[in-house]
């Protein structure tokens, strides 16, 4: 018999979320409606090579281990 829960969202906060409950619970599925996780910290690139942020900036730690471990 597992533990299991849900996590609504991929992007830092979901992500950050699910590594704090997978201490708890047997099984962590993150539900995501994009393509890919990280949400406003991904990025595109342009047709000349350039990259453009979606949109979070994080200048320095957040000092929670989790989310500066991903982060960093």
């Amino acid at each position: 018999n597992t533990n299991q829960c849900v996590v609504a969202g991929g992007g830092v906060i979901g992500i950050v979320v699910a590594i704090l409950l997978s201490e708890k619970y047997d099984n962590v599925t993150v539900i995501e409606r994009g393509k890919e996780l990280v949400g406003l910290l991904n990025c595109c690139q342009d047709e000349a090579g350039n990259y453009y942020d979606y949109g979070t900036h994080i200048p320095t730690f957040t000092n929670i281990p989790e989310l500066d471990t991903l982060l960093y």
